[in-house]
């Protein structure tokens, strides 16, 4: 098991401190001690547990940790992209392109306004889908300033339905970093488009797989990805815990 600080949540969610714990398949509940189980130094804890390790499982959530939702990590081979058929009719008048100022602007005011409320910050009663939001928007920010991540606005006859963000991870690796619909398009149907077309542009890019991670909170997603030609890579629980001040 390993430790990680996680100062910028600070910024991110608010918090005054934060830790999270990154748990091995073969790690075993009783090598947990009070600095996992009884650690009352960091008020927002997040545990990572590799799917079919029920006993650290089961011992967090006798020691208050909650279950927030399954991270699946998803992978593509870029190689011989293609759209599939079953999409291919809804493509007419589809297109992208990177975004602009003001459209950056225009996205992140999309995310502040709690369209991600599916992932494990825009579920907890201690935030909000805002809170997640606003996340989002500094995540983005941080790795456009760092050059690795670059905002991308998709159309439909010239007219914006949606955003994509994608982070170059590597030279050979990119990584779809956050897609949407805008909320006039969001029952259109057009869902496969902003996480199509990253994979598109990271080809373009000469890159040759894609990795991204989606929610067990959002099977819609999921199944989308899988459409696309991602395949399932890991998965982990995510189990949050909060402690109160002079606790």
């Amino acid at each position: 098991m390993n430790k990680k600080l996680t100062p910028w949540e600070n910024r991110n969610l608010g918090v005054e401190s934060s830790i999270e714990f990154y748990f091995e398949p073969m790690d075993s509940a009783d090598g947990l001690g009070v600095d996992v189980l009884n650690n009352n130094d960091y008020m927002y804890q997040v545990a990572h547990v590799p799917v079919g390790n029920i006993g650290v499982i089961n011992t967090l959530l006798k020691h208050g940790f909650e279950f927030a939702e399954t991270k699946i990590e998803l992978t593509a081979d870029l190689k011989n992209l293609i759209l599939p058929a079953m999409f291919e009719r809804f493509s007419d008048g589809l297109g992208y392109h990177p975004a602009t100022n003001e459209e950056a602007e225009t996205i992140k005011a999309a995310m502040m306004v709690g369209m991600f409320s599916t992932d494990k910050v825009a579920l907890d009663p201690h935030f909000s889908a805002c809170i997640a939001g606003q996340r989002y928007v500094y995540w983005t920010e941080d790795i456009v300033k760092a050059g690795v991540g670059f905002s991308y606005i998709v159309s439909r006859n010239g007219e914006p339905i949606g955003f994509f963000v994608l982070k170059k991870s590597s030279e050979r690796l990119g990584d779809s970093f956050l897609a949407g619909l805008f909320d006039k398009d969001r029952n259109s149907g057009l869902g496969f488009s902003v996480l199509y077309y990253p994979m598109v542009e990271a080809k373009r890019m000469g890159l040759k797989k894609m990795i991204t991670g989606v929610s067990s909170n959002n099977p819609d997603s999921v199944k989308m990805h899988l459409a696309l030609g991602y395949q399932i890579k890991s998965m982990d629980y995510t189990l949050v815990k909060h402690i109160s001040k002079g606790r």
